[in-house]
């Protein structure tokens, strides 16, 4: 039973996800993400409550934190420099995968101004993620006296820059690959933030 409640959760967020990335949050209904998901509309409220309530759980299912969270728990190395990479590179896969649902998202921010309180969270959150990475690498005395949310920030910011000009740009855009911009961006932070030996 449980199981099958899962499964239909699954089926409408899944769902959710792709109306809301076609039409945007305000133009999305939930008869047809209910429709989409193969369930009535009652089942949706059931599990959900609100069209709000089923946003949240699309952002909590579909974003960027549980993979920032798998990366920073099991794939660093100790390396100040190979982990940012390593974090970098999961973030704009992350990104890529996800970029319909994000582009709508930021267009929804702008039109829908009352939106941005549920849509800020996952930023703030990544944020505060990878400040408490920073941590771990200023209590082994590796970084100046920083605002460490304000450097995540900083670092979040580049990749999001690129994120944006690569999806609204094309490749052209860019005079260097990904892995260029990101060693750069890396190179520019580290030696920013970096103690002096």
């Amino acid at each position: 039973m449980v199981a099958k409640i899962e499964d239909t959760k699954e089926r409408i967020t899944q769902a959710a996800l792709g109306v809301f990335s076609r039409k945007g949050y305000a133009s999305a209904t939930t008869r047809e993400i209910a429709t989409e998901a193969g369930v009535n509309e009652v089942t949706l409220f059931r599990h959900y409550g609100n069209k709000e309530n089923l946003l949240s759980a699309v952002i909590e299912r579909f974003s960027v934190l549980p993979v920032i969270n798998e990366t920073l728990e099991h794939e660093l190395v100790g390396e100040f420099r190979v982990d940012l990479k390593t974090i970098a590179r999961h973030i704009l896969a992350a990104w890529e995968e996800r970029k319909q649902l994000i582009m709508i998202m930021m267009l929804e921010a702008q039109q829908h101004p009352e939106e941005i309180g549920l849509l800020k969270q996952v930023p703030i959150l990544l944020r505060q993620r990878l400040a408490k990475y920073l941590e771990s690498q200023a209590r082994e005395k590796k970084l100046k006296d920083l605002h460490l949310d304000a450097s995540a920030q900083v670092f979040l910011s580049g990749l999001f820059a690129y994120f944006l000009t690569l999806n609204l740009f094309g490749t052209q855009f860019h005079p260097y690959t990904t892995d260029q911009y990101v060693d750069n961006l890396i190179e520019i932070f580290l030696n920013g933030i970096t103690a002096e030996s």
